[in-house]
C-alpha cells in the first residue's frame, strides 16, 4: 500500500459514519488531540537508519523525553502552552496579535494556542503523520505502554466528534 501525501486544503474523508460514537462531545474530540500531542512531544526522537518497524519498535519502547511546559497570556487574550525539552534553556517568545509558529529552536517540541474569544485551539508539534494513520486502527502506539490509547481509534474519533459539532479540525 502506498500513502499519497494529502494536497493544500484537499479534505480527507476518514469514511465513519457521522454518527459513530455518538455519545462523544467536542470535549471528548479535545481530549483525545491533546493526548496525541502530549505522546507526540515526549516520544524520543525518530533514530536514522532504520526501516518502520524497527523505528516504531524503538519510538514506542524507548525513554520518553521530560519535558516542561510554560505559559503565557498576552494582551489579545490569547493563552500560549510551550512544551520543551526539559534541558532547554527557555528563552521569551514574542507576542503576537496572530499565529504563533514553531521556533527554528529544537529544544521547543510544541506549542498549544488557545484563543478564548474566538473559540479556537490550535495544537502544534514538531512530528508528522501520513494518512496511513487516518485509517481506523492504525497507531504507532501500540505495543508502547507509556503512551494513552494504542488501538488506533481517538484520533480518527476525536476529530469526527468534533467535526460533528461544527467544528473545522
Amino acid at each position: 500500500m502506498s500513502i499519497v501525501p494529502p494536497v493544500d486544503g484537499e479534505t480527507i474523508s476518514l469514511n465513519i459514519e457521522i454518527g459513530y460514537c455518538h455519545q462523544w462531545t467536542p470535549a471528548n474530540g479535545c481530549r483525545e488531540l491533546l493526548q496525541n500531542w502530549w505522546d507526540a512531544i515526549r516520544s524520543p526522537p525518530s533514530p536514522t537508519g532504520l526501516n518502520k518497524a524497527e523505528c516504531h519498535a524503538s519510538t514506542t519502547r524507548g525513554p520518553l523525553r521530560d519535558v516542561k511546559i510554560t505559559k503565557r497570556v498576552v494582551e489579545n487574550g490569547l493563552v500560549i502552552f510551550t512544551a520543551w525539552d526539559s534541558s532547554a534553556a527557555i528563552r521569551e517568545e514574542p507576542s503576537h496579535e496572530t499565529i504563533v509558529e514553531m521556533g527554528d529552536n529544537p529544544s521547543q517540541r510544541g506549542i498549544i494556542l488557545w484563543h478564548p474569544a474566538k473559540r479556537s485551539l490550535q495544537i502544534t508539534n514538531r512530528g508528522e503523520i501520513g494518512r496511513e494513520v487516518l485509517a481506523l486502527g492504525n497507531t504507532s502506539k501500540r505495543g508502547g505502554e507509556k503512551y494513552a490509547g494504542g488501538h488506533g481509534e481517538g484520533l480518527k474519533v476525536g476529530a469526527l466528534a468534533l467535526v460533528r459539532a461544527g467544528h473545522e479540525v
